[in-house]
This record gives structure tokens, C-alpha cells and sequence, in this order.
């Protein structure tokens, strides 16, 4: 049985050639506190890479800015459209942000870039 809340590593971007293929070819998007760049991967699986500079601050805040954007991802993944390779960078405002707005940009942007299902 799968779990279909789960974080496995088929939803982790990781290879430092997938990533700067996303860089490359990838489309761009700019909210106020991240920059999500995207691509299509040809899978049938959607996965995501966060990267979180130190200028956000100490190392507690710059994870907890990365874990909040993996469970946005994860809470919301069923939502959106298979086949697509995200690179998500923290802008220096993402350190003080609430779970909440995070979550309504980051669903706005997809939103307004057609990747949501339906």
C-alpha cells in the first residue's frame, strides 16, 4: 500500500545534472519569498529540489524554511499535474514566514503557471 502523503526519495530531486537541466531549459517564476523554476522530466512522477541560501540566516532557519516548503509540497502533491521537475530558491523574507501564506503563494503560483490538476 502506498502512502499517499509520503516523501520518498521518487519526489526528491537530487543530481546536481537534473538540477542544472531545470536551470537551463526550465521556465521561471517569481513570488516574494521564493523563485520556483520548472520543467518537464518525461517520468510520471512530479519531483522537487529547495535550496535555501545562508544570507536567510542561521542553519535552524534556513531548515525550517526548507522543511516548510517539503510539506507544502507533500500536502499538496496529489494537486498538481504529473511529469514536472521543480527547483524551488528561498528569497532572504522566506526566514519569517508563516506555513500559511507560504502555502497560498506557493498554490498561487501554480495556479497562475496552469500546473495544478483540473
Amino acid at each position: 500500500m502506498t502512502n499517499r502523503f509520503g516523501f520518498g526519495r521518487e519526489f526528491r530531486l537530487s543530481k546536481t545534472k537534473e538540477i542544472r537541466r531545470i536551470i537551463a531549459t526550465g521556465k521561471s517564476v517569481d513570488a516574494p519569498h521564493f523563485k520556483l523554476k520548472f520543467a518537464d522530466n518525461g517520468l510520471e512522477v512530479t519531483r522537487i529540489c529547495i535550496s535555501v541560501s545562508r544570507k536567510i540566516g542561521s542553519s535552524p532557519a534556513r531548515n525550517r524554511a526548507k522543511r516548510l516548503m517539503r510539506e507544502i509540497f507533500r500536502l499538496n502533491r496529489e494537486k498538481i499535474k504529473d511529469g514536472r521537475d521543480f527547483l524551488i530558491i528561498g528569497k532572504d523574507e522566506i526566514g519569517e514566514s508563516r506555513f500559511q501564506s507560504l502555502e497560498a503563494e506557493f498554490m498561487d503560483v501554480l495556479k497562475k503557471k496552469d500546473l495544478l490538476k483540473g
